[in-house]
C-alpha cells in the first residue's frame, strides 16, 4: 500500500474473482470496487483494466482509453464496464 502526494492510495488487492489474482488499484474508489465485486455473490468474475479503446482527444491527438473494470455477472448476458471517478470529476 502506497500513499501518493495527492493523498490517494495505490497497491494490490487479492481477489478470488478477478482474472488477475492480485490486481492493482490507483485510488480509494478502485479499492472499494475491487472489494464490492469480490464479495458480490452475483459476480462470476471481473477484470481490471481489461482492454483499451483508441480515441481522439479534444486537441486532435490519438490516445488510448482504458476502462477500470469489466464485470461478468451471473444474471446478465453481457459484461458491464465500470469507470471509477470521484464526484468532482
Amino acid at each position: 500500500l502506497v500513499c501518493s502526494h495527492k493523498g490517494s492510495i495505490r497497491g494490490y488487492y487479492e481477489s478470488i474473482k478477478c482474472k488477475d489474482k492480485k490486481p492493482f488499484f490507483r485510488s480509494h474508489l478502485e479499492l472499494l470496487v475491487h472489494y464490492h465485486l469480490t464479495k458480490n455473490d452475483n459476480v462470476a468474475y471481473y477484470q481490471y483494466e481489461p482492454f483499451s479503446i483508441p480515441i481522439i482527444d479534444s486537441y486532435g491527438r490519438e490516445r488510448l482509453y482504458v476502462p477500470d473494470f469489466q464485470v461478468f455477472y451471473l444474471d446478465k448476458p453481457r459484461p458491464v464496464v465500470i469507470e471509477c471517478k470521484p464526484e468532482y470529476m
